[in-house]
Formats: structure tokens, C-alpha cells, sequence
């Protein structure tokens, strides 16, 4: 029967190769991969070409021919098949998926019939004759009863299992029996003397010979003549040094010795005796060739010719030769150091012996010979005992020379370490490490001295050579030693000194010196800063005792000299370099007096005696050791010592000669008590230059002493004379901690160096320092003493005295902080806080101060530092009273300084007319200990003069202080300063004070020059600089006797001394006799006849110019200052009425020159800062700077008037005001006072032109003054830039303010369509384009071109916090003849932020005739993109739906049409754009339409070609008409117009209200043009445009104009109103509440009526319903 095939799983897949058969009963074609495929058929393509390649050469040309062609034709017919086949693989995954599918249920059912078929044939074939067999069940049940089968054959046993083994028991009686019988043979046979060491277990022996071998041995019976057995073999023989841990004898070769020793075993009597003979033998064999390989090895690594291997015989010995330049060097030493290692001669079994050459003692040989009886095996270290040996025994027999030499009291030699050393101690005391080192060469056996200490000894080479060839010389080169060792030493107990070791010095000297008679073993000690002494130490070695060696010392006087100088005559010297020194006096120290002096301390004080008293015991010899005073060995103590006292001493002698050859008198150096130091003691000293009689013997008799240290700071190394008087009896009481008690020290320190003579001037000048300032403080002090006791006494009748406030005493003004005699500290002010430092300086004979605040959290500065200058003077000038002038002046003006303190010190830039140089708004410049000037900008002075009693005296500084007539070049005089200041005066202070000060000090007939209290010489007319007197002759200077002289002022004293004897107030003074200005002496003319309106009643007619070159011009022009007082203007209110109640002032030029007296209370309110509006932000700024800047802008804006063509200055209305007028504008500056100092602009339009301004526009320019131009730092080009804009063409000016609007009152709607806000500039800034410096006006009119600069920020931004938006500078320029707006950029600049911006404005929409500012500006607001960084950011115009469109594509929202300001460019009957001008359509305006914002004519050009768009066509409201050009035109111009609009359709044209009438027009103009409209957008009819009742009539449409002849109401359906009409905003319309929103029904209708479509009539922005309709304000804004 066939086999049958085996059936396959259905998941799995075939796997024969790249050909699968799917399977015999399927009948499809085998598969093959694609890719496989394409392989195939490139390698065939590839194998043909090749063959073709090969055969074609051997055929003809017509053959290649055909062979070529058929394999390109084979070729391209294979692959064309394999492209269809590829292009068919595309969708061969879903044939691919129904071939499996097809075959899996195919071979399903293949299985199926197999099986089938398969069980038939099992039964009817195979199973027909099957029979089970019969069971064993014996076995079975014997198996699964019990668990085992007993019954299986024997042989198994028998043939395949091992047999078992004995027991353990069974084992261990075996092993202690044959141990037993090992035992026994031991003991019955002779063992060998070195296998006595042996060990029985396991049933065996194991025998051990150290270093050699070890053996184990075992018997097989208990037979007496069984023969030993041997196991094992161990060589214990090693080499640790060069065998890196290997086995020395190979396994063979010990399997060899194994069987050697088995073999002798047999039949031997001794058979232990031949085992350890052969082993013994062996391992010595192997020893000696350890140690020759080692020795080798050490030839060739390290000790090279050192050692030698004489010979070497194996298994018998080794000889080694070494130190064999020792044996070259000692002919004697024939044979030389030699060392043998061998195999005893004469018995064998003894270990390996050593012979020594020359020989050793036994004991050191046998101390040589364990190194190679140990488990280390090395001939290195059997060398290294060897020599050690040799070296010990060398060392110990020069030990003994040694010793004898030394002598017996000296200290001993030891021999000790290893290697061995020999310590030879040379000198006594004896230090360690300066012993002498005496060892061996261990490898040349050499003798090598050595000092640890001094490892460049130049003595060490000889004595090395001394010892090994000549011992000769020895002694004296350890003689020699010694003396270098104590120089050594000298050096080292100075390191610490300021002195220095010198073995040589270039010393010149005479035969006959006595240098000559020193020894030479000495040593030179030159001092660091005393180079003219030298100390010489002479060493010699002590008799009997070489170790001790003797110290001499001389002290020598030296000089710096050349070789070429005269012995003999010290004053003739070259101009050599003094290389050399000069010996001169030569003197020997006593030691011992240096030594036991009283500051030298040498006995010991034993600790119960320290208790007792300190009683001291003298030192005796004899005397333990314990109880010295213990020093190193290597300090010289009288070496220090001497040096030290020297060096000590030296500077202080050399002071005390110098000091008595300036007439200071001294006791010369002195030991202080208890020994501390030395000292100098003054005895006298001279008196300064200027002191007093009393003053000389008050200091002379509180002086205690005066003495002169020498001093070593803390943290400094160099030495000072310390300088301390002692004084007693203080004149005054000190707060100071460390200033009480009743004797003061003070110090002064003084640096030690070669020119004493400046040491000395220093000391005369602290002298002089503390004389003047105690003269000084003598005064002060009698003063404060005589204030103290009237305080006393006042208090003691305070009850029958007045009640008005005394003035304050000296010793309430001031406190003394601290005096220490060489400076003083006084304590002022309200809490004490500010204090002045008074020092004297000897050098400049004059007092200084310095000055200073204390107290907690202080950061101020004293305000009395700007006057330091005029309080020294002041100090300097009053002599033995300058400190109590000088306390009385600080105190009286402490209140005002800290006032004029508070003045902002910040520098501006573009403050004045000077380019690129910033200021300081206010200047102090103090002119003397009581007056101060402030300088506002180098232009405007004030003059404060410092009065007591808490008062404060004001003027000009302007005018002269000699003549008030006259002014100071330099400065210009401040209009309205007096009535300013008189505001701020407190009558009734002032008087109070008055009454105060004549009942203290009665009027006396003296001066009005004196000054109340006393002043230095400062304040006179010399120290003024500018304010001088004009001329010599001048009748009103102090000089001259003239009687007007009298009665003015001499610098600031003049007025406060007396006013009441006066005459006359000073708050308000009168006309001084003689003082009258005449026209000859006004130097300027006066504005109050210009437009003041209080003229002054001296000279009401006076308006005269002032003369060429009396003032120094400023850069804009001649100054003019008008002499007058604007007091007038202060006075009244802005209606005219009387607000504040004053003084009648005098209206003079000169009466700001008269003081006004002020409180403290009141200069300090004008002097402190107070909150001011700058814009948008707020500053501090004190009044007088807010006064005077504003008088300064007022004053630069009047010189802008009069230098004008365009404006010019007319008839004010009130005092102090700046009245001027422009083409149709009056313009008023006021000056306002409440709530703070601020000034203001009034404008209104001349009476000829009140229809050209509106309310709100005057407005608008009025507020723009006020936030930009009178705003702190007050720059003057403001001023200039708000000029030029006044000076603008009305049209231009227009377009400006409505610019000016949105930056000062944006709407809420406008702040939100713009995307960025505008802020107009008026000084150029530091950022941005610089055409113009910083600071400079850059609003610039130049014939038709204007420049100005906008900053645009970007807004509407959702920013990080302290985060800036973006902002933008753009220079605009407007050019009147061509009516463009665009950026000012240089040519050779590409800005590419400037060329958005260009073409932003070049989209505006500008109506012909239209000014294009506003608009261009307009575009920029609402379309202009600003990125982070500030630069422009190109965006496309805004869509249709968010604006209205222009006529070159901008959009602006409609809402930036302002609501309030009608548009200046409106049609008027004299302007372009009326109908006359431009053809177009005029829309009348009805009156519900403000007033203000209707042009002239009262009518609105407009353009409908605008209405080009779909849905862009405005609604018209109620109340509004047409008014067309002349009868007989309009057909041609509504033709031309509204064909225009284009097809529009049904939904296109947005239906007209009803009350539209159509006016100037006749009635067949209108229908022609109608209906050729495309798309039919009106037809006459129903539904049409009809005239009828209920329309509104028109309103004229001025020259030119038509009058409407019907109004044209809507039909049924049609556009009905709502009440509200439209509003006319500037430059557009706006619906106003409901006007846009149509009635009911009103957007439905009948054919052709309006439905909602894109951008229709539905809700939202741009349509009909809700809010402000985008197509209507857009259509209309323009």
C-alpha cells in the first residue's frame, strides 16, 4: 500500500526556497516573491550580456548585427512583461488574499477525506487480526503492593554494580593500625639527625627539613622487612625575589627524584639515611643557583661593578668581591672584601656555609649567615648584613679618634642606626641638627661626612676627602667648622631683628685701625634702617675646650664713601657711587652690662617666690639646668641682645641730638620703671608763633609731661615714635567716652627713618597744632562757661522777667562732642545730629573744618559743606573769637542752608540754548559765612542773606549791591519776584522778632552797614565777584560819602539791623530819595506800558530800549527784562476781582532789589519739593524753581513775541500776563498761584474772525499748552516748538489741533479702533531719528515745509508687567505746495519701518483741496503695526467690512470722524471743493446739525464716485437733500456721477428716507440718468423715486447752487424715517440716536426694495440697525 502523505498544519506555511507549492490537490502554479523575481531576471539579463560580450568577437559584423538585435529584442519583451506584471502587483494583494483563502478551505477539505479514508483502512486492513497480550500480573502486583520487584536476574549484580565500600569505622581502625606499625619501624631504625622533625597521621609520616624539603612515607604491611613507601615530594627551596612566585623543579624532574629514592628504598639498611642525602643534596645544588641567578640579576639592575662574582662552582659554591674601589684605593688590602657561599668540605649534611675575607667575628658571622638560613632566600640581604658589619666595625675605630680629640668635658660621639651612623657633636651647646654625620658608603665602603642642617657646606668636600685619604688634616677642618657654624647661628637668632649677617663688608680702613687686631673669624651685623653702625662679632675657640666657642662684640661707626674720596677730609667727595664704607671709631661692648641691664630680665623667679614678693635669686652655675631660662641652642642671646638695645636705642639718641639742636631740651633715652621699653622725656618745648601770653603759660602749667616711644602698631611691622603729652585741667567738657577724667592723653605717631630732621618738623608742627587750637578752645570756653551762668541766673529770675522767648546761648547752640587737643568736635542743630571738626594745619597756618551728620539712619550731608571755604575764613579772620563766631554763625544758619539743601542738584539737558551741555536748574554759591546766592540756569540770581532770630533776607541778585539802579551783566532781573516773595511773609513773626531784638539791643546811630552780629571780612564788596561797584565815582557806592550811600544796603547787612529806625517796612519800601529811575538809567524798556496795565508811577510814559552791550545778549537774541512788578497779576483772579489782600507794593524796576525778610518756616516751604504735573506723570519741585521756571518760559515766550512778524504784542487786561495776537487769535500767558505756582494760555479769536474758531477747539490748543509746554524741567524749546505752531496757517493749525485731540481727549470708541496712541513732541528726544540734538525744538517752519515728530505707542496690548509697549518716533514733514505728508528720512538712509509708514499715509484718502496732516495721521493711528521691537510691521489695509474704503484703498474707521470738531475742509462758497470748484454732489445739512460744526456755506462736499462698492452706498437720513450744480448741468453731472456706481442690482442701491429732495435739478434731468442704471436699480413707479408733500425743503445751495423745485417722497413700501436726524462730526457723519434704524415695514416692499446681504441692512457694525452705520459715516467722513 502507497504511503499516504503527511498532513501539514493549516496555519503553517511552506518553506522550500523562493517556489512554494501550495499543494498537489489545489492544481494552481507554484508563487514566487516579486522581488526574487526581479532578481532573476536583472541576473539573467546580466549573464546573457556577458556571453554575448564573449562570443561576439569571434563572429562577423552581420552576425553581431543579429546577435545584438535579438538580445535587445528578448530583453525588452522580458521586461515588458515584468512592468505588466508590476503594474498588475498593484492590486495583486486582493487576488493574493482569495488564493488562500481558496487554498485553506481546499486543504480543509483534503483533511477531512483523508481522515475518512484513513479509519476505513485502520478498519478493514490493519486492525482485522489485532490481538492484545496476556498480562504479567505477577509482577504487577508484587510492583504496585510493595513498591519493588525482587525477581530480576543475579548477573545484573554480578557484572555492572560496583561493590561497596568499607566503613568509616572500618577506615579509621585500618589507619591507627598501620599508624601504629609506622610508629614501631621508627622507633626500631636509626633516623637521621635532620629528619627528626617528622609527623604521623592519615596513616603516614611526612618528614621536614626547613628550607630544604619535605617527604611522606607510608608502609604496606606490618612485615619487619617491608620497605618504606614514598608518597611525596615537596622542595621547600624558593626564590622571592626574581622567581615571581613559580615552582623552581619541574613535576618531572621531582617524579624522577621520586623514582631514584623508591629504587634506593629496596633492600637498604639505612634507607632514611640515603632518602635525605639525595633530597639534602639536591635542594643545597638548588640554592647555590638561586643566589648566583639573584646576583646576576642584581649585576644587571642595580649595583653594576660594585660586586663581582669571582666564581662559581655548581652544587659546590659561589664567591662574591665588593667595595672594590676601597680595595683599589688600600694597596694593603690584597685579597679585598670577599664573600664566599658554599657546601661544607667536610660534612656534607650540615646546611650552606660563609666565609667572610677579611674575616669576622664569630658573632658577626653568624649574624651574616642567617640571611640565607631564613625562608627568604637572598644574596642581597646576606650583602647587606655583611657590610652593615663592615661599616659598624670602620665607624667604631673612628669613634675612637674621635672621642680623644674632643676632649673629656666635651659630649661623646655615638654610633648608632641603619646604616650606621657616627654622631660627632663639634659644638657645644650642641644642637642636633648641626652635629657632624660621619657613615659608609655602602657601596664604595667611602667615609661620607654630613651637617643635616646646612646642606651647601663648602667645608664638606675636604673634610670627606681629610677622612679617607689624609686624616691629617681633620682637626683643623672641624675647627673651621665650628666658626662657620656660629656665623650660621648669628644669622639665625637676627632673622627676627631688623639686622643683617654679613661675613664680608667692603670696608675701608687704615693700617693702624684697630680692625687689624680682630681675629678673622668674625662676622658683620649692618642695621636696616641705622646704615651708619655696624656691630662686630669675633668668635674664638675657648682653651681646653675646642667645643665652646667665645663671643666678643665691638661696636663700629661707619660711613657710605667712593675710592676716590679723601681720607683725610670727609668734606671732599666725588660724584662716584658710594660702593665702599669708611671705618671710623671701633669700641668693644661689655657683654655682660648689655645683658644685665634693667630692662634685661636673666633671674629666675621660683613660683613660691612669685608669691612672696618676687625676691630674686641670683643665678648660680651650679644650679640645675631645669631652673635656667631655657633658649635654643642655636640663639646667641648677647648677640640679640646687643642688637636689639642698638637698634633700640639708636633712633631714640639719634632724636634726642636733633631735638637739642632745635632748642627742645630732653633727658635723652631713659629706661622706663619696670623695665618696658626706653623713652625720651621732653623737658621744654617752644612756644608757637601768634599764641598769646596767657595762652603760653595756661598750656605750659596743664601740660604734665611729654614723652617718646618707641612703637610697634598692631597689623604693621615697621616701628614708630610714639608721641604722648599729658595734659590736666580741660577748658572745656567733652561728651566722649574716653574724654573724662581729670588728665587727658594725646598721641601723635611719627614713622622711624633716616631723615630725623623731618621726624622733628613734625613734632614742632603738632606742637603748634595743639597750641593754636588750645588758644582757640581757651576763648570758647570762657565764652560757653559766661552762657552757662546767664542761663543760671535767668532761670533764677525767670518769674519778674517778660514773656516773649529769649534768644538761644552759646551753650544751647552748640554741645562740645569731643576735644582731644588736636581737634574739636561741635555738636549743632535741633537734635544735636550735624557736628564740625575744627583742626589747625601747620603747613597752610590756618584752621580747617570739616563737617558732618551723626545719629541713626543718617544719609545726609551736612548742609554747612557748600560753606566750608567761608566758615574757615571766617575761623581764620577772628582770631582768638573765630570758634564762637563760628558756633553763633552755624547755628543761625543751620534752618536756611538745610532748606537750600533740599534744591534738586539733577543736571538737564536742552534746558538753555546751549547744544549737547546739560545744567543744574539751581546753582548754590555761597558768597560769604551769612549770604548765599542761587543761580537758576546762569540767567536769574537770588541773594539770601542769613539773618538771626530765624529770619532770612530775599533780593535780586541781579541788581548791584551798591546801587540798586544798576544790573550785573551776568544776570538778568526776575520779573514778579517781589510780589512772589511777599506771599510768603509772616508779618507778624517778623514783627515779633523786631520787637524782641529793640528791646535786647536798643537802635543806635550807626550804619545801616554793620552787620547785626559780627562777620569776617568775606562780606565785603571785594568778595563778590561780579557784583562790584560800576565806577569809583558812583555816588552810591560804600565808599563814597555821598548821604544816599546811607541808606542802602552794604552786601546784606543793611536792612536788617534796625528797620524800624528806618522809616519804612521791608516787606514793602518806598521810593529811596535819589533812587528814581530816570530814562537814561532804564536799561530795558519797561512792558507795563505795553500790556501790564499798572504802569509805574515814576515813569508811566518810559518804554525805552536798552543800550547796546549793558547786557550780554543770550543766542536768541538781546535780553529784555522789563523792570516791573507783577504783583498786580497775583493779586486778582481771573475774573478781575480782588482774591488776596496784600501790600501795595512800589512799581519800580529796582524793587525785587530791596530784601524781603522771610521766617525759616517760610524759605523752607519754598524750598521744598512739592508734587507738580509734567504731563501725563508728576516730579517734585520746589516753589521758588517752579517761580522761576516759569517766569523763564514767560519771559523766553515774550522774546519769541517781539522778534515775530506774524504776532505781535498788544494791550494786556492784566498785570503780569503776556498778551499777543496771531492772524484770529488773541493769546493770553497768566500766571496762577493756587493751589500751585502754574501758568496758563487764554486764547479767543479776534473779534473780525469768532465765526473761523469754536469754543472747543480753543480749547483743545489751550490744553496742549498746558500739559507740554509749562511742565518741569521748563525747557525753553518748548516754548519755541509751541511758537512755531502757533505760527502755522489757520488750515494747517486746524489739522494740528484735531491731531492734538486725540492725544489729549481720545474717545473711548476712538481709543479702541486705534492701534496705536499719538503723542506729539515738542523737544527732540534721546531715542529716535536724530535730525536735531537732544533737547533741541524740532517743530521747524521753513517756507512751505513744516517739521514736527510724533511718537506712536502701540496700545490695546495685553503686556507683562514692567513692560513697555512699543513705541515709534516719526519725523513728519508737511509740504504745503503739494499737500503731502510723509517722513522726513535722509537720502543715504533705507529705513525700511519709514517706507511702511510712507506708504500707510500714501493710502489716506484726501479730498482735492483737503489738507492731508490730519488724514495721513488718521491712517497711520488705525493701520500702522508695531512689532516688540518698535519697528513697523507690513500689514494689508483692512477689509471692506471693518471701514470704509478710500479712494486709493486705506480704510479708517469711522469713528475716528471726531464727534465735537467739524472738519476745517468742509465746501464753502470761498474754498475749493465747493460746487462751483469740483463737480460733484453737495449735501445741505438741516438744523439738526449743531452749529458749530456747520462750515460757512453750511453745506458738505462729497464725492459719490466713493459709492463704487456694493453695500458701501450710504443711507441718507431724514432731513438731508441733494443740491446739484447750475439748471442745465445736472443730467451731465448725476450721469457721470452715478453711472459710476456701476451694476449694482436690486440689493446694491440702499433705499433712500423719506423727506430726500433732490434740489437743482429739473424734473427731465433725473430720469434719463436713472433709468440707464445697469441692473435696473430704480424705476419709476410705486416703488420710485417720486416727488410729493412730506418733503423737506431744501436749503440754498449758495453760489452756484439750485434750488430743489419737489421733494421726492417713497412710495408704498418704500424708506420711511424715524425721528433722529444726522450729525456732522469733523471730517464725517454720524447717525445720531435712531436716525439709522429703519420704521416698521420700512425694509420690506415690493419689487426692487432692499434685502438684507452682505454688508446690508442686517444688525451689526456697517449695517442699518443698532450703532453708528459703517457705509453712511464712511461715505461721509471724508
Amino acid at each position: 500500500m502507497a504511503p499516504t502523505p503527511t498532513p501539514a498544519p493549516l496555519e503553517s506555511g511552506s518553506g522550500g526556497g523562493p517556489m512554494e507549492t501550495v499543494g498537489s490537490m489545489g492544481g494552481q502554479m507554484g508563487t514566487i516573491s516579486l522581488g526574487v523575481l526581479i532578481q532573476y531576471i536583472n541576473q539573467r539579463t546580466y549573464s546573457d550580456l556577458l556571453n554575448l560580450a564573449e562570443i561576439l568577437p569571434r563572429k562577423s559584423d552581420l552576425e553581431k548585427k543579429i546577435d545584438i538585435v535579438q538580445y535587445a529584442q528578448r530583453t525588452r519583451q522580458l521586461y515588458v512583461r515584468l512592468l505588466a506584471l508590476v503594474k498588475w502587483a498593484a492590486s495583486a494583494s486582493k487576488v493574493d488574499k482569495c488564493c488562500h483563502i481558496m487554498a485553506l478551505l481546499e486543504k480543509q477539505n483534503n483533511l477531512f477525506t483523508y481522515t475518512a479514508d484513513k479509519l476505513y483502512h485502520m478498519t478493514k486492513e490493519n486492525l482485522v487480526c489485532a490481538r492484545l497480550p496476556h498480562f504479567h500480573i505477577p509482577a504487577a502486583v508484587e510492583t504496585l503492593t510493595t513498591g519493588s520487584y525482587d525477581r530480576l536476574p543475579m548477573t545484573i549484580r554480578q557484572r555492572i554494580l560496583p561493590p561497596e565500600p568499607i566503613t568509616a569505622l572500618e577506615r579509621k581502625q585500618t589507619l591507627t593500625r598501620l599508624e601504629q606499625i609506622i610508629q614501631h619501624r621508627l622507633v626500631t631504625t636509626e633516623l637521621p639527625p635532620q629528619m627528626r622533625t617528622s609527623r604521623i597521621e592519615n596513616g603516614r609520616v611526612k618528614f621536614t627539613v626547613e628550607h630544604e624539603f619535605e617527604v611522606s612515607l607510608t608502609l604496606m604491611g606490618d612485615n619487619i622487612t617491608e620497605p618504606w613507601r614514598l608518597l611525596e615530594i615537596e622542595i621547600l627551596v624558593e626564590d622571592k625575589e626574581t622567581g615571581d612566585g613559580k615552582a623552581l623543579v619541574h613535576r618531572r624532574q621531582v617524579l624522577f627524584i621520586h623514582h631514584l629514592i623508591q629504587s634506593r628504598l629496596q633492600e637498604n639498611p639505612k634507607p632514611l639515611h640515603e632518602t635525605y642525602m639525595v633530597l639534602h643534596s639536591f635542594c643545597q645544588a638548588l640554592q647555590l643557583e638561586v643566589l648566583f641567578v639573584q646576583t646576576q640579576k642584581l649585576l644587571e639592575d642595580r649595583l653594576d661593578y660594585h660586586i663581582r662574582i669571582e666564581e662559581y662552582l655548581q652544587g659546590r659554591s659561589l664567591t662574591l668581591t665588593y667595595w672594590r674601589e676601597l680595595t683599589q684605593r688600600d694597596p694593603s688590602a690584597q685579597l679585598g672584601y670577599r664573600l664566599t657561599v658554599q657546601v661544607d668540605p667536610t660534612e656534607p649534611s650540615k646546611p650552606l656555609m660563609v666565609l667572610h675575607t677579611p674575616s669576622l667575628g664569630s658573632k658577626e658571622s653568624e649574624i651574616a649567615e642567617r640571611a640565607i638560613r631564613s625562608d627568604h632566600l637572598s644574596i642581597e640581604r646576606l650583602l647587606v648584613h655583611t657590610i652593615y658589619l663592615r661599616t659598624k666595625i670602620r665607624l667604631s675605630e673612628l669613634k675612637q679618634e674621635m672621642d680623644s680629640k674632643l676632649g673629656n668635658d666635651a659630649e661623646k660621639c655615638q654610633l648608632s642606626g641603619s646604616p650606621a651612623v657616627l654622631h660627632v657633636p663639634i659644638l657645644q651647646p650642641n644642637l642636633r641638627s648641626e652635629q657632624l654625620l660621619i657613615t659608609v658608603d655602602t657601596h664604595t665602603g667611602v667615609l661620607l661626612p654630613h651637617i643635616p642642617q646646612y646642606d651647601n657646606c663648602h667645608l664638606i668636600s675636604d673634610l670627606q676627602s681629610a677622612l679617607n685619604h689624609d686624616k691629617s688634616k681633620v682637626d683643623d677642618l672641624i675647627s673651621e667648622l665650628r666658626y662657620w657654624l656660629m656665623v650660621r647661628r648669628t644669622e639665625k637668632t637676627l632673622q627676627h631683628l631688623p639686622a643683617t649677617a654679613h661675613e664680608r663688608l667692603p670696608l675701608m680702613y687704615f693700617a693702624t685701625h684697630p680692625l687689624n687686631s680682630l681675629g678673622k673669624h668674625k662676622v658683620f651685623i649692618t642695621f636696616h634702617k641705622h646704615p651708619g653702625y655696624v656691630v662686630i662679632v669675633e668668635f674664638c675657640e675657648k682653651e681646653g675646650g675646642p667645643c665652646e666657642i667665645e663671643q666678643s662684640l665691638y661696636f663700629m661707626v661707619v660711613k657710605q664713601a667712593s675710592i676716590e674720596d679723601n681720607p683725610n677730609d670727609d668734606t671732599v667727595q666725588t660724584s662716584l657711587p658710594k660702593s665702599y664704607m669708611r671705618a671710623y671709631d671701633l669700641v668693644k661692648l661689655d657683654s655682660f652690662v648689655c645683658t644685665h641691664g634693667p630692662s634685661t630680665k636673666v633671674d629666675v623667679i621660683e613660683p613660691g617666690e612669685r608669691a612672696l614678693g618676687g625676691k630674686r635669686k641670683l643665678q648660680q652655675r651650679a644650679e640645675p639646668a631645669s631652673k635656667r631660662v631655657k633658649v635654643p641652642a642655636y640663639f646667641l642671646p648677647d648677640v640679640a641682645q646687643c642688637v636689639a638695645m642698638s637698634d633700640m636705642k639708636l633712633p631714640l639718641t639719634h632724636l634726642s641730638l636733633k631735638l637739642r639742636e632745635r632748642n627742645v631740651f630732653n633727658t635723652g633715652e631713659q629706661v622706663e620703671e619696670g623695665g618696658m621699653g626706653v623713652l625720651l622725656r621732653l623737658i621744654d618745648l617752644p612756644s608757637a608763633e601768634g599764641l598769646s601770653a596767657d595762652t603760653v603759660t595756661a598750656l605750659r602749667k596743664n601740660l604734665l609731661s611729654s614723652s617718646i616711644r618707641i612703637q610697634v602698631p598692631q597689623f604693621k611691622g615697621s616701628r614708630v615714635f610714639g608721641m604722648e603729652y599729658l595734659f590736666t585741667n580741660c577748658p572745656v567738657t567733652s561728651q566722649h567716652s574716653r574724654e573724662q577724667g581729670p588728665r587727658r592723653a594725646a598721641y601723635f605717631t611719627y614713622e622711624v627713618t633716616e631723615n630725623v630732621n623731618s621726624t622733628v618738623d613734625a613734632i614742632l608742627a603738632d606742637w603748634t597744632v595743639i597750641s593754636q587750637l588750645y588758644q582757640l578752645v581757651l576763648t570758647f570756653a570762657a565764652h560757653l562757661s559766661a552762657s552757662r551762668a546767664g542761663v543760671e541766673s535767668a532761670g533764677s529770675s525767670s518769674s519778674c522777667s517778660s514773656s516773649g522767648a529769649n534768644p538761644k546761648t552759646l551753650s544751647e547752640m552748640v554741645r562740645v562732642k569731643s576735644f582731644n587737643y588736636k581737634s574739636m568736635t561741635l555738636a549743632y542743630g535741633p537734635s544735636y545730629d550735624a557736628f564740625v571738626i575744627i583742626r589747625y594745619n601747620a603747613e597752610k597756618k590756618a584752621f580747617t573744618l570739616s563737617f558732618g551728620m551723626s545719629g541713626e539712619g543718617v544719609w545726609a550731608t551736612n548742609p554747612h559743606t557748600v560753606m566750608q571755604d567761608q566758615l574757615q575764613d571766617l575761623v581764620n579772620h577772628r582770631g582768638h573769637m573765630g570758634l564762637v563766631d563760628l558756633a553763633t554763625t552755624l547755628h543761625h544758619t543751620y534752618q536756611p542752608l538745610l532748606a537750600i539743601s533740599k534744591l534738586s542738584p539733577t543736571l538737564h539737558l536742552g534746558v538753555i540754548d546751549k547744544r549737547q551741555h546739560p545744567i543744574k536748574n539751581l546753582t548754590v554759591l555761597p558768597q560769604s559765612p551769612t549770604r548765599v546766592s542761587i543761580v537758576y540756569r546762569n540767567i536769574y540770581c537770588l541773594n539770601v542773606d542769613m539773618l538771626p532770630n530765624g529770619l532770612v533776607a530775599i533780593r535780586d541778585g541781579a541788581f548791584s549791591s551798591f546801587e540798586t539802579s544798576k544790573l550785573i551783566e551776568e544776570f538778568i532781573p526776575v520779573q514778579g519776584l517781589k510780589a512772589f516773595l511777599s506771599k510768603y511773609v509772616d508779618e507778624t513773626a517778623i514783627n515779633r522778632r523786631r520787637s524782641q531784638s529793640e528791646d535786647d539791643n536798643p537802635p543806635t546811630p550807626i550804619p545801616l552797614d554793620d552787620n547785626p552780629w559780627p562777620t569776617p571780612k568775606a562780606a565785603s564788596p571785594a568778595r563778590h565777584g561780579p557784583m562790584t561797584p560800576p565806577i569809583s565815582s558812583n555816588p552810591h557806592t560804600p565808599a563814597s560819602p555821598h548821604p544816599v550811600g546811607m541808606s542802602q544796603t552794604s552786601g546784606h547787612g543793611g536792612f536788617v539791623s534796625s528797620p524800624v529806625t528806618s522809616g519804612f517796612s521791608l516787606a514793602s519800601p518806598p521810593s529811596l530819595p535819589g533812587m528814581n529811575p530816570s530814562p537814561a538809567m532804564l536799561p530795558h524798556q519797561s512792558p507795563s506800558s505795553g500790556f501790564l496795565g499798572a504802569n509805574s508811577p515814576s515813569a508811566p510814559q518810559y518804554n525805552v530800549a536798552s543800550p547796546v552791550g549793558f547786557l550780554a545778549p543770550s543766542p536768541l537774541g538781546p535780553h529784555s527784562v522789563p523792570m516791573h512788578s507783577p504783583a498786580s497779576a497775583l493779586m486778582q483772579g481771573p475774573a478781575g476781582g480782588a482774591t488776596y489782600t496784600s501790600r501795595v507794593l512800589p512799581n519800580k524796576p529796582y524793587a525785587a532789589a530791596v530784601p524781603t525778610v522771610l521766617t525759616h518756616d517760610a524759605f523752607h516751604t519754598l524750598c521744598s519739593p512739592v508734587q507738580v504735573d509734567e504731563g501725563s506723570d508728576t516730579s517734585l519741585q520746589c516753589v521758588v524753581e517752579q517761580f522761576l521756571g516759569l517766569t523763564y518760559i514767560k519771559r523766553h515766550f515774550q522774546q519769541l513775541c517781539k522778534s515775530c512778524e506774524v504776532i505781535k504784542p498788544v494791550g494786556g487786561f492784566e498785570p503780569g500776563s503776556i498778551q499777543c495776537k496771531i492772524e484770529t487769535l488773541c493769546c493770553q500767558m497768566l500766571v496762577h498761584s493756587t493751589p500751585s505756582y502754574s501758568l496758563s494760555l487764554k486764547l479767543q479769536p479776534v473779534p473780525e474772525h469768532v465765526d473761523q474758531w469754536t469754543t472747543e477747539e480753543l480749547q483743545v490748543l489751550e490744553k496742549f499748552f498746558s500739559v507740554k509746554v509749562p511742565i518741569p524741567p521748563y525747557r525753553l524749546y518748548a516754548v519755541h516748538s509751541f511758537y512755531s505752531i502757533l505760527r502755522f496757517p489757520v488750515r494747517v493749525l486746524k489739522d494740528c489741533i484735531r491731531i492734538m485731540q486725540l492725544e489729549l481727549m481720545p474717545t473711548p470708541q476712538q481709543q479702541q479702533q486705534m492701534k496705536c496712541s499719538v503723542h506729539w513732541c515738542l523737544t527732540n528726544p534721546p531715542i529716535g531719528p536724530q535730525i536735531a540734538p537732544p533737547g533741541h525744538y524740532i517743530v521747524v517752519v521753513s517756507r512751505s515745509k513744516i517739521l514736527f515728530f510724533l511718537q506712536l505707542t502701540r496700545t490695546n496690548l495685553q503686556l507683562p508687567p514692567d513692560t513697555e509697549p512699543p513705541n515709534l518716533m516719526l519725523p513728519l514733514v508737511y509740504d504745503s505746495n503739494s499737500n503731502k505728508t510723509q517722513i522726513a528720512e535722509r537720502r543715504d538712509q533705507g529705513n525700511v519701518t519709514f517706507q511702511i509708514v510712507n506708504e500707510i499715509m500714501s493710502r489716506a484718502a484726501v479730498q482735492p483741496n483737503e489738507i492731508s496732516l490730519f488724514p495721513c495721521v488718521r491712517e497711520l493711528l488705525c493701520n500702522l503695526t508695531l512689532g516688540p521691537d518698535g519697528n513697523a510691521v507690513a500689514a494689508p489695509p483692512t477689509s471692506v467690512g471693518q471701514g470704509t474704503p478710500t479712494s486709493s484703498g486705506g480704510t479708517v474707521p469711522p469713528s475716528l470722524a471726531s464727534p465735537h470738531l467739524t472738519s476745517p475742509h468742509m465746501g464753502s462758497p470761498l474754498t475749493p471743493g465747493s460746487s462751483a470748484a469740483t463737480p460733484g454732489v453737495q449735501v445741505s445739512m438741516t438744523p439738526t446739525m449743531s452749529q458749530g460744526m456747520i462750515s460757512t456755506s453750511g453745506t458738505v462736499t462729497t464725492n459719490v464716485s466713493t459709492l463704487s462698492t456694493p453695500g458701501m452706498v450710504s443711507t441718507l437720513s431724514s432731513g438731508s437733500h441733494f443740491t446739484g450744480p447750475k439748471q442745465g448741468t445736472a443730467a451731465g453731472h448725476m450721469q457721470q456721477t452715478m453711472t459710476t456706481m456701476g451694476p449694482l442690482g436690486p440689493q446694491g442701491m440702499q433705499p433712500m428716507q423719506s423727506g430726500m429732495t433732490m434740489t437743482g435739478m429739473q424734473p427731465g434731468h433725473m430720469q434719463q440718468p436713472m433709468t440707464s442704471m445697469a441692473g435696473g436699480m430704480m424705476q419709476p413707479g410705486a416703488h420710485g423715486m417720486q416727488g410729493g408733500p412730506g418733503g423737506v425743503q431744501t436749503m440754498s445751495g449758495g453760489p452756484g447752487g439750485i434750488q430743489g423745485m419737489s421733494a421726492m417722497q417713497g412710495g408704498p413700501g418704500g424708506m420711511q424715517g424715524v425721528s433722529g436726524g444726522m450729525q456732522v462730526g469733523p471730517g464725517g457723519m454720524q447717525g445720531g440716536p435712531g436716525g439709522m434704524q429703519g420704521g416698521p415695514g420700512s425694509m420690506q416692499g415690493g419689487p426692487g426694495s432692499m434685502q438684507g446681504g452682505p454688508g446690508g441692512m442686517q444688525g451689526g457694525p456697517g449695517s442699518m440697525q443698532g450703532g453708528f452705520g459703517s457705509g453712511m459715516m464712511g461715505q461721509f467722513n471724508r
